[in-house]
């Protein structure tokens, strides 16, 4: 940290009087507290990660900065600042303000050049928010330091009792439902470190358990388990598509959907098309599918008999082998741990498939190519053989943003269908989650299968960081595929149950 010298009263020049600090103060106070928000603006090319004008903490420091003028407060003023920077990422991936501080350790799992730049950015960027506060707290009458705190406690009660006044300031901006942070209600004060730690908070004081309630959400693979009738117990085969979303231009969602699109599948498979609500980032599609709700990873607390009326336990109780399987290291969300905790007998991680030949694919978390993946699950389910039906739960990764360029001519001809060709990031993202629908529908159609119900859905809308970009698609809603043999009777179909019911149906043992 750059050395911070205040300098005595007497070595201030005259036309620098209590004005002048005020000026100072306001650049401190005002100013600089907007370079995350300007900095997002400038990637983003919209207001769409605005916090809000007030950040009470940082205010609160600065009046200790003032009392205390030392490296030290200056240290604590710029780590605020960094926090404001990142704490936006939260939102940018759907992640909740329960997940935003277990989930920063697997920022060291990312690709090293890449975590390398991140860093560096980051030191850059705090360097200069040092310089900048010295620049604007390094001089200033001493004796006025009563009244650069009284006017930063004023601006903070101010913002608060603005808030407040209009409803827009709620437990430090957490959402009354999911928990969630919603920057729209942020117009005038903030609080990055604040909202998430409030929320955490209560997870830790509640017995383990939020106060504030998961969502209930549908599932896709509630909706294709309800048409199975009881007895059958064909394989089950859950696909959650990293970042597969419901784009708003359906010549996008109806040519990643081709693949099931053929004679082949139509001969053999009832195929379903749909949608579900999403609420937070990939764990939470997950506990959506597993479980019918918006837990997400907070639910690696929760108590057994959570777990107990979630499909894997219900299926293992069924009769089923139940396996998960992902791409990426185990340790990543404490998978290893969470899938066991759901009733998983078997699981299947970057080691296991790469031992088995799979191929590595690079992205923004490099792992097992999701078409070797598809065949590593295909060769499984061929090898099973003593009738019980399996249940295989697999988290696709390759689409993961920020994805890698996939070029070639084939490839742009494709985007160009759906006149997305000149967005490169975009046109990647498509061939990426259209590559998962292919290695899906040659999965389905190997003649060895056991009856199987494929389900393939999405589990949050693609985190593109610009708001161009982001906006293309639905910001609560997801797609899904569901593949039903033809050899399998529809379960009939009686009253409407309540929702309750429709997450979780009834197995027959």
């Amino acid at each position: 940290m750059l050395p911070i010298e205040f300098h005595a009263p007497t070595e201030i020049p005259a036309r620098e009087g209590w004005l002048s600090g005020v000026w100072r103060f306001v650049v401190a106070a005002l100013l600089i507290p907007q370079l995350p928000t300007l900095l997002w603006c400038l990637a983003t090319h919209s207001t769409v990660y605005f916090r809000g004008w007030i950040n009470l903490e940082y205010l609160v420091l600065l009046g200790i900065a003032f009392l205390f003028p030392s490296w030290w407060t200056i240290t604590l003023l710029t780590v605020e600042m960094c926090i404001a920077l990142v704490e936006p990422i939260a939102t940018l991936y759907y992640i909740s303000p329960r997940d935003a501080l277990p989930s920063i350790r697997y920022l060291l799992l990312l690709p090293a050049p890449r975590l390398i730049g991140y860093a560096c950015l980051l030191i850059v960027y705090a360097i200069g928010v040092a310089v900048a506060l010295r620049a604007t707290l390094g001089r200033y009458r001493r004796k006025d330091a009563k009244y650069m705190v009284a006017l930063a406690l004023a601006c903070c009660l101010l913002a608060l009792s603005t808030d407040l006044l209009f409803g827009r300031f709620s437990r430090f901006h957490i959402g009354k439902r999911l928990g969630d942070v919603d920057a729209r209600q942020m117009f005038i004060a903030r609080s990055p470190a604040g909202s998430i730690w409030f929320i955490n908070y209560q997870l830790r004081n509640a017995g383990k358990r939020s106060s504030i309630p998961p969502r209930l959400l549908s599932s896709a693979l509630a909706q294709a388990m309800a048409e199975v009738p009881a007895g059958s117990k064909p394989d089950v085969v859950l696909v959650l598509t990293e970042s597969w979303g419901l784009a708003n231009d359906d010549r996008v969602n109806q040519a990643q959907m081709q693949p099931y699109r053929n004679p082949a599948i139509d001969n053999l498979y009832r195929v379903q098309t749909g949608s579900v609500q999403f609420a937070g980032g990939t764990t939470s599609g997950e506990t959506r599918e597993l479980c019918g709700d918006s837990q997400g990873l907070s639910s690696l607390s929760a108590p057994d008999e959570y777990f107990a009326g979630c499909w894997p336990a219900r299926l293992k109780s069924a009769g089923y082998r139940t396996l998960a399987v992902h791409g990426f290291s185990s340790s990543m969300f404490h998978r290893w741990e969470w899938y066991r905790r759901f009733g998983f007998e078997n699981s299947a991680f970057l080691p296991d498939l790469m031992q088995a030949g799979a191929a590595m694919c690079y992205g923004a978390f490099s792992g097992i190519c999701d078409a070797d993946a598809a065949q590593w699950i295909s060769d499984r389910l061929l090898n099973h053989r003593d009738g019980r039906p399996d249940f295989v739960h697999w988290v696709t990764l390759n689409s993961h943003l920020p994805v890698p360029d996939v070029g070639g001519n084939l490839s742009l001809q494709q985007c160009a269908e759906v006149g997305i060709d000149r967005e490169k990031h975009l046109c990647s993202w498509f061939l990426l989650v259209l590559r998962v629908h292919e290695s899906v529908a040659s999965l389905a159609l190997r003649p060895e299968l056991r009856p199987t119900v494929f389900v393939i859905v999405g589990d949050h809308a693609p985190p593109f960081i610009r708001e161009d970009t982001r906006s293309q698609f639905s910001q609560t809603r997801v797609p899904f595929v569901v593949l039903i043999p033809r050899s399998i009777p529809l379960q009939a179909q009686g009253p409407k149950p309540r929702q309750r019911q429709l997450l979780r149906p009834p197995i027959s043992e």
